[in-house]
Formats: C-alpha cells, sequence, structure tokens
C-alpha cells in the first residue's frame, strides 16, 4: 500500500488558477422528481424523491429529513477533463443510478456545493459530510486537504484532513461542519467544499460520491 505515481496519466499541462476558474461545471438546474417505489430498509422509510442528483428521505428513528447531493450535482473543477476526472456510473441500492467522479490526476482539487436549508426539518442539528474513498494506490496527499462549510449568515466552518492516514479502499465520511435549523426554520444557501491546491502536488485516486446532510447522532 504505497504512493506510486506510474500507475496514473499525469497531464503535461499544468493547471492555472485563470484556466481552473473557467473550467467548473455548473450543478444542474433542472430538478425533476422520480417515481420511487417503497422499500423495506432498516432505519429508514421511503424516500420522498430523487431529484436529479440529489436523494431526499426521512429517518425512521429521528423523523428527520436526511439528503444526499450526489457528485454529479457537485461544481469540481476540471471534472469535465477525462485526463483529470473520470466519471462512473453505479447503480443504488433502490435502483437509482448515480454518478461517481474519480481523481486521476490533478494539482488544483475543488468540490463545492450548495443547499437551501429551509428545506430541511426546523430545529435540528445536522452535520454535513463528504462522503469519499482512497484508492490503493493513492497519490500526492502529502498536504491537508480542506474542508469547509458556509452558513448563510457568511459563518466559516473550516477542518483540514490529512487523507493519507485514511483507511484505503472503502467509504469513509468527512465532516465539513455543522449546521442547526431553527424552531421556525431558516432559509438561505449554505455552501460545502473540499479543497486543496496551495501545496501544488499532482494527486490522484480519489472518489467523491457526494455530500450526506444528515441528523446529528
Amino acid at each position: 500500500m504505497g504512493n506510486t505515481q506510474s500507475e496514473f496519466k499525469i497531464p503535461f499541462q499544468a493547471h492555472k488558477k485563470t484556466e481552473v476558474e473557467s473550467h467548473h461545471l455548473q450543478p444542474q438546474a433542472t430538478m425533476q422528481t422520480a417515481e420511487v417505489q417503497p422499500q423495506k430498509e432498516p432505519g429508514r422509510l421511503p424516500t420522498l424523491g430523487v431529484f436529479s442528483n440529489q436523494k431526499l428521505w426521512i429517518d425512521k428513528k429521528t423523523g428527520k429529513k436526511c439528503l444526499m447531493v450526489f457528485a454529479r450535482d457537485l461544481s469540481i473543477t476540471w471534472a469535465d477533463t477525462p485526463d483529470y476526472w473520470r466519471w462512473n456510473k453505479v447503480q443504488e441500492p433502490r435502483d437509482e443510478v448515480t454518478e461517481e467522479a474519480e481523481l486521476l490526476a490533478v494539482c488544483w482539487l475543488e468540490a463545492q456545493g450548495q443547499y437551501e436549508i429551509s428545506m430541511l426539518s426546523p430545529d435540528t442539528v445536522y452535520e454535513i459530510l463528504f462522503v469519499i474513498m482512497i484508492k490503493d494506490p493513492s497519490y500526492g496527499w502529502e498536504v491537508p486537504v480542506n474542508f469547509r462549510l458556509i452558513l448563510p449568515d457568511g459563518t466559516k466552518q473550516v477542518r483540514r484532513e490529512n487523507l493519507m492516514e485514511k483507511p484505503k479502499g472503502i467509504w469513509i465520511e468527512v465532516p465539513a461542519g455543522e449546521l442547526r435549523t431553527s424552531m421556525r426554520g431558516n432559509s438561505g444557501k449554505m455552501e460545502f467544499s473540499m479543497f486543496e491546491y496551495e501545496g501544488g502536488n499532482w494527486k490522484g485516486g480519489l472518489v467523491i460520491k457526494g455530500v450526506q446532510i444528515r441528523p446529528k447522532k
């Protein structure tokens, strides 16, 4: 289990910030509701629906709304360039087809998304977690990655995580921050992101499933 760069294709041209800013993928604006057939699953009630690249359901124990923002609904720098990222289609347990973003090689890592908090359950502490996998082999993760949450009032929560220390080949959840909704419900969009572009290291072997927003356990 070592960091081997030879198995990954490294593009010849290095990233530049001005180029990166022009290559952001914007989340899909159109959101369509798909029919979801109720199925039995421990701890959860039937999903409320699959909205484009998001999934909303009710937790059976708490009665609170939970959400998964899949990778396709995130803005990922260079995600439309096959030399840097690969999109893998995945069949979810309830037959939804989603896509995971697999990082092949970049030195500018940035993935961000947002969500309207009025859609969440009131009077609830939510945790926002990036669901990712570090593959084996992987490389370039010597510099810690930033995980950030910006609340509607501008308050920022930032964590730095050393992904080299994380287990390889399994899905892990990395917190970006927490949000408390009010009794009457809040409004405004929160923004969540993971990024690392100051170290200058080429890096690869990361898979992003998405961001889960759920009541804190």
